[in-house]
């Protein structure tokens, strides 16, 4: 083991694993360091995050638009004049009939 072969991290390339029970047997497969397995963990997290929240935006507000048409000043002037013509017809016919 005088040969150590690094990676470009720091690790070595070649990892002997062997069975608590059997030390005698290697364990054989892909490994992940852990520092790489939370990495990929955390950016997996933020990705469904994100399109969690962006699902949740579209699907809980849905676009409400309201068209207010403002009233013009010949308008209002006509419905000032009802208005007061309404006002005059009520009290005359109190008038007329209280006479």
């Amino acid at each position: 083991m005088t040969d150590k072969k690094l990676d470009r991290d720091g690790r070595p390339r070649r990892v002997v694993m062997v069975d608590a029970d059997d030390p005698m047997r290697e364990i054989e497969g892909d490994f992940v360091w852990v520092e790489e397995h939370e990495q990929a963990i955390a950016a997996a997290r933020a990705d469904a995050y994100a399109e969690g929240l962006a699902a949740g935006r579209a699907e809980g507000r849905s676009t409400t638009v309201t068209i207010r048409r403002r009233r013009g000043l010949r308008r209002r002037l006509r419905l000032i004049g009802l208005a007061i013509m309404a006002l005059f017809v009520v009290l005359m016919l109190v008038a007329i009939l209280a006479g």
